[in-house]
């Protein structure tokens, strides 16, 4: 029989039956030891790790963690959530901690030196950015297969690309757009994005592959940038341990110009033509351009039948129009000015940093003045107006009365104005009939005395 604060513990963490469960065990293994006992439970899953490591820490059931930890595989790998040129996410359950995470791993047949060095990269970089729209990652290891892999946050929910899609698709169905996939709640994604994209260039780190399919939105409205597979990292910053990551392009000898990576559809001209040395944050700045164009009118700017032809788009900057799609309004004048300033042709045209078109942006979306497009009179009036419509109402309201009010009495006082003036004239013309009475009896006496004499 096990001892009573051994079943109390057990009853209260798992609602296993301790007497049944302990008679099993005696039963199995002729053994009467407390501390085998609960590696017994852990080892048939009765109990699981979390209460495993509470009851091995108790008093009279010591036990070499460490050694328990390098006994059992720590992830199970479960069902793929996403597959890539390099690599494969699965869903995994972490066993020492008792959680689900993302296990990525690198595909057995890229193990070459150049995939080896990006995915590397990537895990390195991901982990020294250190930001709520970035994913964490946990670990580095080695997969089942010995392949490199490493964990990280289990995102659960939608990327931007699904998003938009289905935004597309409730405008086809329905002809409007829920607010929860509307304007305001996309641009409020890629503010976070910029967010995002602004820490990482303060740190010294390009990200190169911006698009709608590397931006998840999860349940409960959290953004993260994710693949940072072909970022490039700056040699002079110091934010970040570079002597840890092993560089997608080390300076010594530099990628060759010429060498293309990202997405052709979400490149700069600068990218798209191979220009290397060129790139910088000004190119993030560009591509989030384009993604805040498919965000803004829900179409691809550089829309093309092939990579090839989005590639060539993209060295002579053809952009698109500017028209949404049918059954969206006009493009507002302030977010054609945004996308005009982050597309420029020149890099030094373009926002300074991904700070700065988030922050217009955000202006935009609190109704303030937009840096690049800047206010006028008329415009700033408008906005006031738009900004405190109940105040506006109440001030408009107040003067209609007011006006109603002086017109009243102006009326009422030409009126009375009126009466008198006739009351006046009144007066007169019985002044005048009296007087010419007068004047008529005078006459007719006059007369009189005439006819007299």
């Amino acid at each position: 029989m096990p001892s009573k604060d051994l079943q109390n513990r057990l009853q209260h963490a798992e609602g296993v039956d301790p007497v049944a469960t302990w008679n099993q065990y005696t039963s199995e293994t002729g053994n009467a030891d407390e501390r085998e006992f609960v590696d017994w439970l852990r080892a048939n899953n009765t109990i699981n790790n979390h209460t495993w490591t509470a009851l091995s820490a108790d008093e009279g059931l010591e036990v070499d963690l460490d050694a328990r930890l390098a006994s059992e595989q720590r992830y199970t790998l479960q069902n793929t959530v996403g597959t890539g040129a390099m690599g494969e996410v699965f869903v995994a359950t972490d066993h020492h901690l008792g959680r689900q995470v993302a296990f990525k791993r690198l595909h057995p047949k890229g193990l070459r030196p150049d995939s080896l060095r990006r995915f590397l990269n990537e895990a390195q970089v991901t982990a020294q950015l250190d930001h709520p729209n970035i994913v964490p990652v946990h670990s580095l290891e080695n997969g089942p297969d010995g392949a490199p892999a490493y964990t990280m946050k289990l995102v659960r929910g939608d990327t931007l690309a699904q998003r938009l899609q289905t935004a597309r698709d409730l405008l086809k169905k329905h002809g409007h757009i829920p607010p929860e996939y509307g304007l305001a709640a996309r641009l409020e994604v890629f503010v976070a994005v910029c967010d995002a994209i602004a820490y990482a260039h303060s740190k010294g780190v390009v990200h190169r592959d911006l698009k709608p399919d590397n931006i998840m939105v999860g349940r409960f409205h959290d953004v993260y940038v994710m693949d940072w597979g072909i970022a490039r990292i700056n040699d002079a910053s110091d934010a970040l341990d570079t002597r840890a990551i092993q560089l997608t392009e080390p300076t010594a000898t530099g990628t060759k110009v010429g060498a293309i990576v990202g997405t052709p559809a979400y490149m700069a001209p600068e990218q798209a033509v191979g220009e290397v040395r060129q790139i910088g944050p000004w190119t993030d700045v560009f591509a989030l351009g384009l993604v805040l164009y498919e965000v803004s009118l829900l179409k691809i700017c550089y829309d093309a039948d092939s990579g090839e032809g989005a590639l060539m788009r993209a060295a002579y900057r053809d952009l698109g129009d500017f028209s949404p799609v049918d059954g969206l309004p006009p493009l507002p004048a302030p977010l054609r000015a945004i996308l005009d300033k982050a597309l420029s042709e020149a890099p030094l045209e373009r926002y300074r940093d991904a700070g700065e078109l988030g922050e217009d942006v955000r202006r935009w979306l609190h109704n303030e003045e937009v840096h690049a497009y800047p206010d006028t009179p008329y415009r700033r009036l408008m906005r006031t107006v738009s900004r405190h419509p109940r105040t506006t109402m109440s001030v408009g309201f107040l003067s209609v009365m007011l006006v109603g009010a002086i017109g009243l009495g102006l009326f009422a006082s030409a009126r009375i104005q009126a009466a008198e003036v006739a009351r006046a004239e009144e007066h007169r013309q019985q002044q005048r009939s009296a007087f010419a009475g007068a004047v008529a009896d005078q006459a007719r006496t006059v007369d009189n005395h005439f006819l007299w004499y």
